[in-house]
């Protein structure tokens, strides 16, 4: 059975709703006034890497208005083009789209600096290092974790925004059982 136009649209709309909830969750790492304060310090001289998570943020509230935007005339879908946004997918690709779109892409560029990913792979580390210690039990393995470590150096930036958001989650739950968390900044 084919889908209909309306399926299809509703379908890449939530598709972007939770790349943007990634990309806000992961600035909010970084960045104050997120629902949990940031768990990563600026390295010295970050300001380039700050704007870059503002520009994301910024372009992810324009992006959810626009999704959520009045319905059009012409139809009964809100915002029908709003989700068929090739850019916008682009943004959470590979380190190789970089060089084609240089300044238009602060997540991928985020994702992707040397010093800013090295942090994040210390964090996550760190995450799958108290997962692999949370005992015998089966459940307390998340597979995406250890995964995203193994594969760090090869994933998109959309796997690793959403495997550091994963760790940032076994943090939290972490803290509560033992209130110990962020010994890596």
């Amino acid at each position: 059975m084919a889908i209909t136009e309306q399926q299809a649209i509703e379908w890449a709309a939530d598709l972007c709703r939770q790349m943007m909830l990634v990309s806000t969750g992961l600035a909010h790492c970084f960045l104050a006034g997120g629902p949990q304060p940031p768990i990563f310090n600026w390295p010295p001289g970050s300001a380039q890497e700050e704007g870059w998570c503002q520009a994301f943020l910024r372009r992810d509230g324009r992006k959810r208005q626009t999704l959520d935007g009045t319905q059009s005339s012409k139809t009964t879908l809100a915002n029908k083009k709003a989700a068929d946004d090739p850019p916008f997918f682009m943004s959470f690709g590979h380190q190789s789209n970089i060089r084609a779109w240089e300044n238009h892409f602060p997540f991928l560029q985020l994702m992707f600096d040397p010093d800013i990913s090295a942090i994040m792979y210390r964090y996550v580390a760190e995450a799958v290092q108290w997962m692999m210690k949370g005992g015998g039990s089966h459940s307390n393995f998340q597979h995406l974790l250890w995964v995203g470590l193994r594969d760090w150096n090869t994933s998109s930036a959309w796997t690793r925004g959403v495997v550091l958001i994963y760790a940032r989650r076994s943090c939290k739950k972490r803290t509560i059982a033992t209130s110990k968390c962020n010994s890596i900044k």
